[in-house]
């Protein structure tokens, strides 16, 4: 099996802040998939000539991409980076980064792009996206989501203050699509001074929270055939990187076993073709008519997810301190160790697997409804 590039890009992202999402092979994965389920339609066609020919396997990891321009600042300009072939495209994805500066406050007329890519609700109890405010914001992912649908039917202007034009917005929704499919950044665990779990939208809004798992450590067992990286491992890294590698690992045993002849070179590709050809159960999202309120309904179906993500752990010395510059709760989280049980490694590669081939499905439709 030839699973070193998904290796590769794990290791180098691992201790990344969490505006990675899925990591580079999960993103690039979901847009893979929409790739071949939009390829030879007329849907597909139309999305191909917004984004000038670039791919959605390329474009899902743009919107990720631009954080490595937050690190050079004044040193970019139109057009020196050049993140594809499109130079229109990149001009554009240009106005937008400056548009939605890194910073560190929330100013809410200059929000940073950072926060597009996440809402924060409380894993605690059992509330939907819309059944609270800890966590939610008018820029996070369910959000920006539904902005980037108005722009692509005409009903936002692309002259907005964001500057999401059309090409921009199918970047933008490339990637979102993949985290909001990310069960760690739709829910977050918070926490009192004690260091107890508790739900800030039952308690008036008392509470910090772990960003999405970025302020805690993740100690668990070991399984064969997974190499833990060095230094301090992120519950949120976690969930961006090794349980992609357990979810694509899975994929290549599973097709394997059930092939006749000799086993099949798993490269990216051939992983993304077991996706196509098999339809993922529960993934239709509804009426083309409701698709400005699929991410909503994406965000509510995956938070039992996020919710278990973090019953599976028990955690040890949480405190508030300081995560990626902003005040979080920090500490370890330890795997539950149940006998005759999966491990949490195991487990969670399986949801991986289940969500990743959802979200590609997901992205093909929600392009093939806006362009109809």
């Amino acid at each position: 099996m030839t699973l070193q590039w998904i290796a590769g890009l794990m290791m180098a992202g691992f201790l990344a802040v969490r505006v990675q999402g899925y990591g580079p092979a999960g993103h690039e994965m979901v847009g893979a998939v929409a790739d071949g389920k939009l390829a030879g339609t007329s849907a597909g066609r139309k999305v191909q000539t917004l984004l000038g020919g670039v791919s959605l396997a390329r474009a899902a990891n743009l919107a990720d991409d631009l954080k490595f321009w937050d690190k050079k600042k004044g040193a970019i300009k139109p057009g020196s980076l050049r993140l594809t072939n499109n130079h229109g495209l990149e001009l554009q994805l240009f106005d937008f980064w400056q548009a939605n500066p890194a910073t560190d406050n929330n100013p809410t007329n200059n929000p940073s792009h950072h926060w597009f890519h996440y809402t924060d609700v409380p894993v605690e109890g059992n509330g939907r996206y819309q059944d609270g405010l800890t966590g939610r914001s008018q820029w996070d992912v369910v959000q920006m989501m539904a902005y980037c649908i108005r722009v692509l039917r005409g009903e936002e202007s692309e002259q907005n203050v964001r500057k999401i034009t059309k090409p921009v917005a199918a970047v933008l929704l490339a990637h979102f699509v993949g985290d909001i499919h990310q069960p760690l950044h739709v829910g977050a665990q918070y926490f009192d001074e004690r260091g107890r779990a508790v739900n800030p939208d039952a308690n008036g809004g008392h509470g910090t929270g772990d960003q999405g798992g970025n302020g805690l450590t993740l100690l668990m067992q070991e399984i064969p055939g997974l190499t833990m990286p060095k230094g301090r491992m992120k519950l949120h890294g976690f969930w961006d990187n090794q349980a992609v590698t357990v979810a694509f690992n899975k994929i290549s045993s599973d097709a394997m076993f059930r092939s006749a002849g000799p086993a099949p070179e798993f490269t990216k590709q051939g992983i993304a073709r077991y996706y196509i050809r098999k339809k993922p159960p529960n993934w239709k999202s509804g009426s083309a008519r409701d698709v400005m309120k699929w991410p909503e309904n994406w965000a509510n179906e995956i938070l039992p997810l996020a919710r278990e993500a973090h019953r599976r752990l028990e955690y040890v010395d949480v405190r508030i301190g300081e995560s990626n510059g902003e005040a979080a709760a920090v500490g370890t989280s330890k795997e539950k160790l149940n006998a005759g049980a999966e491990s949490y490694a195991v487990w969670a590669g399986n949801k991986v697997n289940e969500s990743i081939h959802r979200a590609g499905w997901r992205l093909a439709e929600l392009l093939a409804a806006i362009v109809k």
